[in-house]
């Protein structure tokens, strides 16, 4: 094990030093899905040279190829607990990703700058960032819609709505739901109505609910990841409303 891990680090080694740096990026971020003991290290590596790859592709006007390396990079830096340097990388993705017409990719950045402002306490900014990101997979929806791909508008109006609900935009985060039902009859997997019945139960702060049906849903780990981090925003919320005050003698 130790020589894969160790091959992995050469060739990010090689790739860095020929200036290959999204290369150089992935080739560390395998050696820290390897090493245990080093995990830390060739995960912020793996953040440095997806940071690197994302400003020499801005500089050649490639906001695709910008957007996704700062989400890759800001992801890193999430693992790493650092949410502060996240949050301006997922900005800078979802500025990109705009730019280059990814709407999913753009929603998707908002959605994980506003779990960071939330790990990082900035209630003003997290408002901005979860509405940004229920507009922006409302947008995407549609753009499903029109393309005739009915599974991916049930997927985005559910992730709509999960935004919303964060920011307790309860009767917006409704709309999307009764949107998506109206169409997720007409798709073939059955798990979009578990997602859109989980999305329901957390617009109307049903968490326990929710928390079962996060535990039981066994589909695209991006997706889970989402349900997880705004079931997280929410439970962690009611928690602060739940605790008694402390009383000034």
């Amino acid at each position: 094990m130790d020589d894969e891990c160790g091959q992995w680090e050469r060739l990010a080694g090689e790739f860095a030093e020929t200036e290959k740096y999204f290369q150089a990026a992935k080739q560390y971020k395998q050696a820290a899905s390897c090493y245990l003991e080093r995990v830390v290290e060739m995960t912020r590596k793996a953040a440095e040279y997806f940071h690197l790859h994302a400003e020499d592709s801005l500089e050649k006007d490639d906001h695709k190829a910008a957007a996704l390396a700062y989400f890759e990079a800001a992801t890193q830096y999430k693992e790493l607990s650092d949410f502060a340097t996240a949050l301006t990388l997922f900005e800078n993705a979802a500025r990109e990703a705009l730019e280059g017409r990814m709407t999913e990719t753009a929603a998707q950045s908002y959605l994980w700058a506003a779990h960071s402002c939330h790990k990082l306490g900035n209630s003003e900014y997290f408002l901005t960032c979860a509405d940004n990101m229920g507009q922006l997979y409302d947008k995407a929806a549609d753009e499903a819609l029109q393309e005739g791909k009915a599974e991916r508008a049930v997927i985005d109006l559910s992730l709509a709505a999960m935004g919303l609900a964060t920011i307790e935009k309860t009767i917006e985060a409704k709309k999307r739901i009764d949107k998506a039902k109206r169409i997720v009859d007409k798709t073939p997997w059955d798990w979009l109505k578990s997602l859109l019945t989980f999305s329901q139960a957390l617009t109307e702060n049903r968490l326990e609910e929710a928390e079962d049906l996060l535990r039981t849903f066994k589909q695209e780990e991006t997706i889970q990841e989402v349900m997880d981090a705004c079931l997280s925003i929410l439970e962690e919320r009611e928690k602060k409303r739940k605790k008694p005050e402390k009383k000034v003698s």
